[in-house]
């Protein structure tokens, strides 16, 4: 199914990768994360070893591509570091972000807003969950040059962007074949969530 998701996040779109029914949450590649945080919420003494192993399995899904919402929260140092790093390679190979990246203010000079547009662009050229933009929102809400930077990376619009084909299917992980999805919702309601916790 083509949905259109609206000039704001157009170039976002990839086969919903978290809930398809080939790939459970508690199988799949997000499915160690998923556990980890079943754990927690029990308060169960295996959750240090299962988290332990959640944080190289999501930074492999990313460098690969996959964009999955889990039940860790992305409000997670190394979480970011692999956004970063899985965004710098997208922008490497591209002089219009390069150049888009560097037009960017950095008024508190930490660069976060270059970074967090970094970050999206590797979400722009992966397979996404359709919640994961509102999901990863609310962990990068820490930082507001950062968020903001992420959605404005998200919103680039430029006739030289073009993303990247992913892999057919995937016999591993049981992922198929990418396909435009909508996530106009997905990220309304996240942002709406991001909205709720910074009030509360």
């Amino acid at each position: 199914m083509i949905v259109t998701m609206g000039a704001a996040v157009a170039s976002i779109g990839r086969k919903n990768v978290g809930s398809n029914p080939s790939n459970p949450s508690n199988t799949g590649p997000q499915g160690i994360c998923n556990a980890a945080a079943s754990a927690r919420d029990r308060q169960s003494p295996s959750f240090p070893a299962l988290a332990a192993q959640c944080g190289p399995v999501r930074r492999a899904n990313i460098l690969r591509g996959y964009y999955y919402v889990d039940g860790m929260s992305p409000d997670d140092p190394a979480y970011r570091v692999a956004l970063t790093d899985a965004g710098e390679a997208v922008v490497a190979r591209n002089p219009t972000l390069q150049a888009m990246r560097a037009a960017l203010p950095d008024p508190d000079g930490t660069g976060a807003m270059r970074r967090g547009f970094t970050m999206a662009q590797g979400v722009r050229a992966g397979m996404v969950d359709a919640a994961y933009p509102g999901w990863v929102a609310v962990g990068l809400s820490r930082s507001p040059a950062l968020l903001q930077g992420f959605n404005d990376g998200l919103k680039a619009q430029d006739p030289n962007l073009t993303q990247a084909l992913q892999p057919q299917e995937d016999a591993a992980s049981g992922i198929p074949r990418p396909v435009l999805i909508g996530g106009g919702v997905a990220v309304a309601l996240g942002l709406g969530l991001l909205a709720f916790k910074l009030t509360r």
